[in-house]
């Protein structure tokens, strides 16, 4: 029982996660917007134009992995499969959100604000 309510709490968590960093994403990119590379200085390199390009649209295909997880989610959790892979897939799932998080938000973190500066030595 310990191990459905630590499966269920993580996932949720995870869900959480997702939506916490879709919000975070968006108002980042609200103050800070592309043009902001180049307020470093001259020398904007090129993984982070590129990375900043599809940083726009990350609060949507956050949202979109949040709502296949949750259908992925259901589907496991009402399949007929033993309990502990019930338990198995849903930790899974939640594991991957993680993942996407912490992605687009070092992605963040590196492409707006610690490429920049590292190139120009400011």
């Amino acid at each position: 029982m310990i191990r459905i309510v630590l499966s269920v709490w993580i996932y949720i968590s995870s869900l959480v996660a997702i939506g916490t960093t879709a919000g975070l994403i968006s108002r980042v990119l609200a103050v800070y917007p592309q043009a902001h590379l180049a307020s470093f200085g001259p020398v904007v390199p090129t993984i982070a134009t590129t990375h900043a390009a599809w940083l726009g649209s990350a609060p949507a295909a956050l949202g979109l992995a949040a709502a296949i997880s949750i259908a992925a989610g259901l589907y496991f959790w009402r399949s007929r499969r033993a309990r502990e892979s019930k338990t198995f897939a849903v930790t899974m799932i939640a594991a991957v959100n993680y993942f996407l998080a912490f992605f687009c938000v070092m992605t963040l973190l590196v492409a707006y604000f610690y490429l920049p500066k590292i190139a120009n030595m400011a």
